[in-house]
């Protein structure tokens, strides 16, 4: 980018920007998977190989996440929203909030972004010119975990978890990390059990005046 001022334009190294970057495979360990800084004019293509893919969808339905904040999916909550005529759309995990180099990023919980399929530790490739950086110490993902599996004492074991092999990280996301179902509800869908319909309206005639409740066809005085 070029920062221009009132008589002159000067090339800038200051800015930053963050994409998405691809997930850790389950086989990959994460020491192992995510690059040290690259520059993006020296390999292009494979700073690319890094970065996730998106399509844009345009659809009738309304999404909603349904999170359990425990370790297991919220059947009951969502097995309540099926009889007001949402379905499940798919299962993930509760994702909160990414940090990095003083910026950060998340989603309200209600929204179906706060609800990732995959979970991966750094979440976040980050910019700075042509340099491209995965690891960094600001970088920072932060989850819904279950705080009902720990024993209620300030053990540090029950705080730092390791992440980086593949065991390490399958226990993690069974054991700790919360789980979510994104929910769909189609706008003209109707609702499985329709309220009856109430209205009100005045009677008026030369000898009397009296108020009358209509209650699915049936009409009522109420004096």
């Amino acid at each position: 980018m070029m920062e221009c001022r009132t008589s002159s334009c000067t090339n800038t190294n200051a800015e930053y920007s963050f994409w998405l970057s691809t997930a850790v495979p389950k086989t990959s360990t994460c020491s192992e998977y995510y690059l040290d800084s690259t520059s993006h004019s020296d390999n292009p293509e494979l700073v690319k190989d890094y970065i996730s893919r998106c399509s844009v969808c345009v659809s009738d339905y309304k999404l909603m996440s349904v999170h359990s904040f425990t370790n297991t999916l919220p059947e009951t909550q969502v097995a309540e929203l099926a009889n007001t005529g949402w379905e499940i759309a798919y299962s993930g995990y509760s994702f909160a909030f990414q940090v990095g180099a003083g910026r950060g990023y998340g989603t309200a919980l209600q929204g179906h972004g706060s609800c990732l399929r995959e979970f991966s530790p750094i979440g976040i490739a980050q910019t700075n010119g042509q340099e491209v950086r995965w690891i960094s110490p600001n970088f920072k993902s932060l989850w819904v975990i279950d705080y009902g599996f720990t024993d209620g004492d300030d053990d540090e074991d029950d705080y730092d978890w390791d992440v980086d092999t593949p065991n390490d990280r399958e226990n993690f996301i069974r054991e700790r990390v919360g789980k979510c179902y994104v929910v769909k509800k189609s706008w003209n869908r109707k609702q499985v059990e329709p309220k009856p319909r109430r209205c009100w309206f005045l009677y008026a005639n030369l000898q009397e005046r009296v108020l009358h409740r209509v209650l699915d066809g049936e009409m009522q005085p109420i004096h």
